[in-house]
């Protein structure tokens, strides 16, 4: 991602939803199972995952989950901060871009080196990835990003 500076692993079970491109800043990714239409991967919870990566900039902060909260206009259901990143666990506001995903969803910010990182977690309504069980995606999906050497 972004020319090479930083490099993605996604979560075990899940695949990028197309090729991502050595300059991308923004990458999708979903269940290897459902993308292939059953023909590669195993079965996962069904999610949607999107990485987005800022410009450099070495004064990023990264904000608090309360901030988060607010900057979202979402109810903040849960937050954990775990290895410089904040999850947050919101309640509204995951049904906006998709209409069969719950209302709730995740966002984590977090930064690797000076790029600043947006997670973001969408998941069918009521089910364990749009509740508590989403954290632990996204900290796996966050411990897949890395500087390149």
């Amino acid at each position: 991602m972004v020319n090479g500076a930083l490099q993605l692993t996604p979560p075990k079970g899940y695949c990028f939803d197309g090729t991502p491109r050595r300059g991308e800043s923004h990458v999708v990714i979903a269940s290897c199972q459902i993308l292939s239409g059953g023909k590669s991967g195993h079965v996962v919870p069904p999610a949607i995952l999107t990485v987005t990566i800022g410009n450099m900039d070495p004064e990023f902060t990264v904000p608090s989950p309360k901030e988060i909260a607010v900057i979202a206009d979402a109810q903040l259901l849960f937050s954990r901060r775990h290895a410089g990143t904040s999850y947050t666990h919101l309640g509204s506001g995951g049904d906006v871009r998709l209409n069969t995903t719950d209302s709730k969803h995740w966002r984590a910010y977090g930064h690797v080196g000076n790029y600043p990182v947006l997670l973001t977690l969408y998941a069918p309504e009521n089910g364990a990835l749009a509740e508590r069980g989403g954290t632990a995606l996204l900290v796996e999906t966050r411990a897949g990003l890395r500087a390149t050497p």
